[in-house]
Order: C-alpha cells, then structure tokens, then sequence
C-alpha cells in the first residue's frame, strides 16, 4: 500500500503537465478543447531521437485531461508525407511517440494530429515545426578526401620505403 501511495506522489507532477521539460504548442478548437504538444529536442533535429508527447485538455495548459480513443499524427512537407501513424491514447500520463528524423525531414514541417473518440473528430490541428540539419555529418565528398588523402600518405610511406632499402642493397652490391 506505502508503494503505490509514494507511487502517487511521484506522478503527481506528471499530472499537471503533460511534458516539463519539453518545447511546448499550444491550439485550442471552437469547443475549448486545448491540443497540448511536448516534443524534445527543441528544435528537432535530423538523425537525433525526437520525443513527442501529445494530450488534450479542457479550456487551459493546467486543465483536466479530455478522453480520447487514438490519435492520428502525420509529418509533412507540401504533399509529401514523411511520417503518419496512429497511435492509441496512453492510459498513465501522456500518449508519447518517438522516432529518429531522416535527412529528408530537414527544414520546414508540418506535423498534424487529429484526435477521435468513437470514430469522431475530437479535435485537430497542424502545427509548423523546423527541423535542424544534423550536427557534423560527414558528406559523401568529405569521405573521398579523407580517402584521397589517406591513400596519398600510404603511397608516401610506401615510396620512401622502397628508397630506403633500395639504398641499403646498393651499398651491400658495392661491398663485394
């Protein structure tokens, strides 16, 4: 019984927002139903794990949860679309997905939720996101100059080592 109370406990802060440490967005509907989005890193960015909370929640940030039976989230950009899944409401906390971005997703995105409750609309939304090109990614050319280079030096090496015993034998054949 002490467990599950201290368990409590430690939820509570979970309870009044969906993602504290997170990037927040924020879109209330006609109905007062606020759409609630966490997502880390801020801003995202290609290649790195990219973390995205969503929930809903009556009228305010600190509301009471709003019920919903799945969520349908979709990444894009004009009309390609990179991403798009379902994803049922989580039962503790909030209904989280992760994923790794593909160099494709760097720039401008469109990430649209739809929320559904007994196969309606809830309550739905597109949001613009940035996503960052990765941190020291090597090109392809970077690989081939690393490549030139490497096979330069070998060849260097290579060559003054053929000078160097070819010298040896010269004064061995002078010798006899």
């Amino acid at each position: 019984m002490r467990a599950l109370i201290l368990f409590g406990i430690l939820l509570l802060p979970l309870s009044v927002s969906a993602h504290a440490s997170m990037e927040s967005l924020y879109a209330k509907n006609d109905a007062g139903i606020l759409i609630d989005v966490g997502y880390d890193p801020a801003p995202p960015q290609v290649g790195q794990r990219f973390l995205l909370d969503i929930a809903l929640r009556e009228g305010e940030e600190t509301g009471p949860m709003v019920d919903y039976d799945s969520a349908w989230v979709r990444m894009s950009r004009d009309r390609t679309t990179y991403f798009a899944s379902g994803i049922a409401e989580s039962s503790i906390g909030p209904t989280t997905l992760v994923l790794t971005l593909p160099p494709v997703a760097e720039g401008e995105m469109t990430l649209s939720l739809r929320f559904e409750k007994d196969g309606e609309a809830v309550a739905e939304h597109a949001f613009t996101l940035t996503v960052l090109p990765p941190e020291n990614e090597l090109t392809t050319q970077d690989y081939a100059l690393m490549g030139a280079v490497g096979g330069l030096v070998i060849a260097l090496m290579l060559m003054a080592r053929m000078r160097y015993t070819q010298g040896k034998n010269r004064g061995a054949i002078l010798r006899t």
